[in-house]
């Protein structure tokens, strides 16, 4: 795909506050996913849709890591990594306010740190091209239903479904809500049912945090620091701006001219998109999605990866079973092992007569022989005693489970460090 006018920004420096169970207060955008780093993906779906050169933003604690990335992981890419200060609170809108002057493609593609999904960008830089809008986003279904999914963690932790109410007329984007930000009933405005008066609400689709904006819309919206988040924020007032008219009441003017903070609306309505993906996609942006992340990837995701699943850095006994596994570089498995279905991180020690099955063990961890673990996530550093018994269970950052532990759906943390992050 030829990308040349659209230029790449990938969003990384979320701290993943609904994650804190599995980041320990670390960095999100580096927590191992199938044996990458979850900001992975993304890049990896740029450099298959064609684009060269990327921005990065990441937290400032992160720069140097992911300066290395397409080195480490044989990305066709150069990235521009900026860090973030993440003393301050800023939204998405804010961190690309702190990189405004390195946006000088005619069009930004602004996609988010923690989103995998075997889309290419075709379908939404073809759309894009062909209407000409100020903003064309991707949708797609929901990869998972929390009502059927299983979740390490504890059964008493209540996940909520976050859904999006899209308004769509083919493809022109006519409502775009969160349903959190509704109450009852959604208010229709008749500027908005006179320019589009018949139009599907759909509740079965979701934003992919994947857009394309126009250069010049965004500056202008840039200029309005009160818009902070481009999800939450830019997104519906670019929507709900295209069905201002010029042509309206002198209200409407007014309000055209008052837009943006207070410069005059371009003399044109302002169009907005959506291309729907068929492709599994998911924002891996809590513990429910970092975990259905994981079986997708599983799945096959890198089935055309130039990388090794046992990284050549690695000690595997030769007496040892693996099946459908990934190691990482530094870390030990021991013999009389038995591993299935497991993402093994860097620097790991897994002892002999261990027993693993579906699991995600971070980087650091080490597994004292005669443990056995089921459907868990082990986070970075953890350690587990001899003997251990775990099913549906997540071990926190640096946390130590004591020998001979038999423990079935639980959130294992090291209060006081968590405290402390």
């Amino acid at each position: 795909m030829g990308t040349g006018e659209i230029q790449a920004v990938v969003m990384a420096a979320g701290k993943g506050s609904r994650m804190l169970d599995i980041t320990g207060g670390g960095v999100k955008c580096l927590i191992p996913l199938g044996g990458y780093p979850l900001l992975y993906y993304p890049l990896k779906m740029l450099e298959r849709s064609g684009f060269r050169n990327v921005i990065v933003t990441v937290p400032d604690s992160a720069r140097s890591e992911v300066c290395k990335f397409a080195e480490k992981y044989k990305l066709s890419l150069k990235l521009d990594v900026v860090g973030v200060p993440m003393a301050e609170e800023w939204g998405t809108m804010d961190t690309l306010r702190h990189i405004s002057d390195k946006l000088v493609g005619s069009d930004i593609l602004i996609v988010s740190g923690d989103l995998v999904s075997r889309e290419n960008c075709r379908i939404l830089s073809d759309l894009h091209r062909s209407k000409k809008p100020d903003l064309t986003l991707l949708l797609n279904k929901p990869a998972f239903d929390l009502k059927s999914l299983t979740v390490p963690g504890s059964k008493s932790t209540k996940y909520k479904n976050e859904r999006d109410l899209i308004g769509l007329s083919g493809n022109n984007l006519c409502l775009f809500k969160s349903e959190a930000d509704v109450e009852e009933e959604i208010n229709i405005s008749n500027r908005v049912l006179r320019q589009c008066p018949r139009f599907t609400v759909h509740t079965n689709l979701q934003d992919s945090h994947l857009y394309i904006v126009n250069k010049e819309t965004l500056d202008q919206v840039l200029q309005d620091k009160s818009v902070t988040a481009v999800k939450g924020e830019m997104i519906p007032k670019l929507v709900s701006l295209q069905f201002n008219t010029i042509k309206g009441s002198k209200e409407e003017k007014m309000e055209m001219d008052n837009d943006f903070h207070g410069e005059k609306q371009k003399q044109r309505s302002l169009k907005c998109y959506a291309a729907i993906t068929e492709e599994t996609t998911v924002r891996v942006n809590n513990v429910p999605s970092y975990w259905d992340g994981f079986r997708i990837v599983r799945s096959g995701f890198h089935e055309n990866s130039e990388l090794p699943v046992v990284h050549e850095q690695a000690k595997v006994h030769e007496k040892s079973q693996m099946k459908d596994c990934s190691v990482g570089a530094g870390s030990v498995v021991s013999e009389k092992t038995t591993l299935t279905g497991v993402s093994v991180g860097a620097n790991c020690t897994i002892h002999e007569k261990v027993r693993i099955s579906n699991c995600i063990i971070m980087d650091g961890v080490t597994i004292a022989s005669g443990s056995n673990i089921k459907d868990c996530i082990v986070c970075e550093g953890a350690s587990l005693e001899a003997g251990c018994d775990l099913s549906n269970c997540i071990v926190g950052r640096q946390h130590t489970v004591s020998a001979q532990s038999n423990l079935e759906n639980q959130i294992l943390l090291d209060s006081d460090r968590m405290m402390h992050v």
